[in-house]
């Protein structure tokens, strides 16, 4: 167990890095039984999922800024988007750090388009 964990109670808490994430995910996820269920497929209908609360919550916003009252619901679904993407990438074998950072550094370079 990494030393940046907290042992709470059950679970887990995890800090401040994606592998403290991840572990206390798994964790988590071995806890309820979920682990099974986490193949590439439902995650990505997880992530659509989430990613569609956001759109819910910001379709009439318009361009304005996001305010104090839809910020803590934007800021959870946000939240569960990362873990989603997170632990599909894992499911997928991606490296998201290293896949992202290459896009950037190709974006930069001029060596693909930018998205």
């Amino acid at each position: 167990m990494n030393v940046a964990l907290q042992k709470t109670g059950k679970f887990i808490v995890p800090g401040t890095s994606l592998d403290e994430l991840r572990a206390a995910f798994r964790e988590l996820s071995d806890v309820h039984g979920w682990s099974p269920l986490q193949t590439p497929h439902n995650l990505t209908l997880a992530l659509a999922g989430r990613v569609g609360a956001i759109a819910a919550l910001l379709q009439f916003t318009a361009d304005e800024p996001i305010t104090d009252e839809t910020r803590p619901g934007i800021q959870a679904e946000l939240a569960d988007c990362l873990v989603y993407l997170m632990a599909l990438g894992d499911a997928s074998g991606v490296d998201l750090i290293g896949s992202a950072t290459e896009r950037i550094r190709a974006a930069i370079d001029g060596s693909r388009p930018p998205a």
